[in-house]
């Protein structure tokens, strides 16, 4: 997606965790090291990057807790030209943090703040750091240097070895109240001009397990018609009206992430609505298509096929080199077995 439009202001349910950052600042209390964790959606990059904001102003709002940005330090950052912050993050997307990558953090570490303040560094995700680039930051995270601070951003905390994890700050961030969630939505530059009913925006919710930035993402792409297209089209096949060289002929052109992570959420609902669990079926929209294919079916062969889309998209974001088509024909083949 497009990168949410910064704001100086931190976001509504982030006010817990700015509280006690900014007051370990004033107190020049600041851990070297934090570890945002948390939930897809929720913010953390964003909140890393006001609080990093607001640490290099040089005219910051106390009481409002915010970066002023009007400052020379402030417009420096709007136009991505502050010396004193890096951003690390994999060279391509889905690929790992490599070690010199790492390493360009150490020599960063160690040189004098060009601009007197504080020295930066945001990693994100952590996660993707692969085994050389963790270790490499253990020596940095071990021996710190004054007025530094490191940030990671992972929403896989288990991910990152225990070394990494021990040295670091954790600061974990929840998913919002929903309807707060939806209060702080229908005010953002990214909602406006989306004519949403309500059913649909506790849809999009729904899919994006309650995280705020995920749902403007889920906007963004235009989700709930990509969402529509491919339902029709599954259920075709599922009831022998559409051939499995038509469909994958039609997905194989596809974000096949995208349409996996759709399929995978309507088996485990198929499974919901064996078990009889009402609550938890995220589709309802598309509840009784689901309820038909579900009754056509043994239990067991939803938990299978869930296993099956789970192997996939491992395969799929750990960039694996994939032949779309068989990968997709394989997964229909396997549904009809």
């Amino acid at each position: 997606m497009g990168e949410i439009k910064q704001m100086n202001k931190h976001l509504p349910w982030h006010g817990s965790q700015w509280r006690i950052l900014q007051n370990r600042s004033e107190q020049d209390q600041l851990p070297h090291a934090l570890l945002l964790t948390g939930h897809q959606g929720v913010g953390k990059e964003l909140f890393a990057k006001q609080f990093a904001s607001y640490l290099l102003c040089s005219d910051f709002d106390v009481a409002e807790g915010q970066a002023c940005g009007v400052c020379k330090n402030c417009q420096l950052i709007k136009a991505g030209n502050y010396s004193d912050w890096l951003n690390v993050f994999p060279e391509e997307k889905g690929r790992a943090i490599k070690v010199d990558q790492i390493r360009a953090v150490a020599s960063f570490v160690s040189k004098t703040a060009q601009l007197g303040g504080y020295k930066i560094i945001i990693v994100r995700p952590a996660d993707s750091m692969n085994i050389n680039a963790a270790n490499a930051l253990l020596k940095t995270l071990e021996e710190p240097s004054p007025k530094t601070l490191i940030m990671l951003i992972t929403h896989r905390l288990m991910v990152l070895p225990a070394t990494v994890r021990s040295r670091c700050q954790i600061v974990s961030f929840g998913i919002p109240d929903r309807q707060k969630a939806i209060e702080w939505l229908q005010h953002t530059e990214e909602f406006v001009g989306n004519d949403l009913s309500d059913a649909q925006i506790n849809l999009l919710f729904s899919l994006a397990n309650n995280a705020p930035l995920k749902v403007l993402e889920l906007i963004e792409n235009n989700e709930l018609s990509f969402r529509e297209e491919i339902f029709q089209q599954w259920f075709k096949f599922a009831k022998g009206e559409l051939s499995l060289v038509e469909l994958s002929s039609k997905w194989q052109k596809l974000d096949l992430v995208r349409v996996l992570n759709h399929l995978r959420s309507w088996v485990m609902d198929m499974i919901h609505i064996r078990q009889l669990d009402q609550k938890n079926i995220i589709n309802q929209d598309v509840e009784s298509s689901l309820k038909e294919l579900a009754l056509s079916y043994e239990v067991q062969k939803f938990y299978k096929y869930h296993d099956e889309l789970n192997q996939a998209l491992r395969w799929l974001l750990g960039q694996a080199n994939l032949n779309p088509q068989l990968l997709i024909e394989g997964l229909l083949i396997k549904w009809l077995g």
